[in-house]
């Protein structure tokens, strides 16, 4: 009943009521009313108060002691808890707003403690909820005046939102130590690698705290609303700068698609016409572009297969990088026979965010817009691969593609007419559009 009753006050704490962060936090991050406590002259606690091996994690040393310890993998953490006898099959995903740092990242929850890992499956956070003991021996059920005794005075405090839950954070050497209290009586205590509710390490001081997601927007919002006001300049000079045009039109889906992206009613209005401008511009395109809510990039340039395609035999080059891209699909075309039509496909994928080197998709298919049936796209087979080696060209091997690098596919697109492109990855279903 007291493991239930911590559970749900701990999940009343992170995703009910909210925190303050402590230490200057401006009112709109917050919410809240923040406070920081003095620092004071306090003795270090004990750190053998408790046999190391028998508290879950220790608080102030980051990994030498303890049963567990931050940066483990979930393998590691899996064995150790078979090893204790705790039960590890109650996990959970964070499945909350698409935009936050922290989505995906799942948790193992037992009837000591829960262990919370990143997207890499690395540990980054312990949260104790029975009264299992700290090394210095703090538990569960002891007063607000005994965590002061023993840590001291010099920490941050996360206040809840109506509850008069609250948070204490203190500084260790390369990691943070938490502790929960309702009521004045500890609730729970843990160790993470980050700042509560963000994922910023002990290198950043409090100032610089921002929720990430927010922080993230903005600069991606900066970058691609530059950089389409830029190419909206230059299709007004001159119409007939296709490239300028795909570009405008890629930045405005951007813009449009990535969550952590906030539009204001004016910006989205002036996208609106800005949209409406270009599109005439577009109806011979093959470079189809779109993004992930989550920021991932995606650019696929087909092979030409109508005489209004070859307009775009400039702005095809240029933003492959390559002169010869517009001659390498149509080869792939005119390598078809007369029974049937194999089109050459291009793909590239970027993490804007800059978090992840390799990019995994799980699927690329092509559906033909005037009947819905979708011919799943191969990789290209031997038959192509004399072009390949010709043109110079990446083949991929799976779907699991560089990030910042062009690939090269192909399909039959003998009954495909208009294409959609649709790629599946992390779950999420992304249509690529040439307009």
């Amino acid at each position: 009943m007291k493991k239930m009753f911590w559970i749900i006050s701990l999940s009343t704490i992170l995703m009910i009521t909210g925190c303050a962060r402590t230490d200057k936090a401006p009112a709109h991050e917050t919410g809240q009313t923040a406070t920081q406590s003095q620092a004071i002259e306090t003795p270090a606690p004990s750190p053998s108060a408790v046999p190391a091996k028998k508290v879950i994690a220790d608080e102030q040393k980051n990994g030498e002691d303890g049963m567990f310890q931050l940066g483990m993998t979930l393998d590691e953490v899996r064995k150790q808890l078979e090893a204790e006898g705790m039960d590890d099959s109650n996990e959970i995903e964070n499945a909350g707003d698409p935009a936050d740092w922290n989505q995906g990242h799942r948790t193992v929850m037992t009837d000591q403690a829960d262990f919370t890992f990143d997207e890499h499956e690395r540990l980054y956070r312990i949260d104790v909820t029975d009264e299992s003991p700290t090394t210095a021996g703090l538990k569960a059920g002891d007063a607000e005046a005994e965590v002061l005794r023993l840590y001291g005075e010099e920490f941050h405090t996360y206040e809840g939102a109506d509850d008069g839950s609250r948070v204490l954070e203190y500084v260790m050497k390369d990691h943070y130590f938490t502790v929960w209290l309702q009521e004045q009586k500890v609730g729970g205590w843990g160790v993470s690698s980050y700042k509560w509710q963000t994922n910023s390490p002990v290198t950043e001081s409090y100032d610089q705290v921002k929720p990430a997601g927010d922080h993230e927007g903005t600069a991606l919002k900066e970058k691609l609303y530059g950089e389409l006001q830029a190419n909206m300049q230059k299709v007004e000079q001159n119409s007939d700068d296709l490239m300028a045009a795909v570009l405008a039109s890629d930045r405005i889906r951007g813009l449009q698609s990535i969550l952590s992206i906030v539009l204001s009613d004016a910006e989205v209005e002036e996208m609106l016409d800005q949209q409406e401008q270009v599109q005439p511009l577009l109806n011979d395109s093959v470079i189809y572009t779109g993004y992930s809510t989550q920021g991932v990039h995606l650019m696929a340039i087909l092979s030409p297969t109508t005489p209004g395609n070859e307009k775009f035999k400039a702005a095809m080059n240029q933003l492959r990088g390559k002169e010869d891209e517009y001659a390498f699909l149509s080869a792939i075309t005119d390598a078809s026979d007369e029974r049937s039509l194999e089109v050459g496909l291009d793909l590239y994928a970027e993490d804007l965010a800059g978090s992840r080197q390799e990019i995994k998709l799980s699927s690329i298919t092509v559906s033909d817009s005037s009947n819905g049936a979708e011919q799943v796209v191969p990789f290209t087979g031997k038959d192509l691969e004399p072009l390949l080696t010709q043109y110079s060209r990446k083949q991929s091997s799976d779907l699991v593609l560089a990030s910042g690098a062009w690939h090269a596919f192909g399909f039959m697109g003998t009954l495909i007419n208009d294409p959609v492109i649709k790629i599946e990855l992390d779950g999420e279903p992304v249509i690529l559009q040439r307009q």
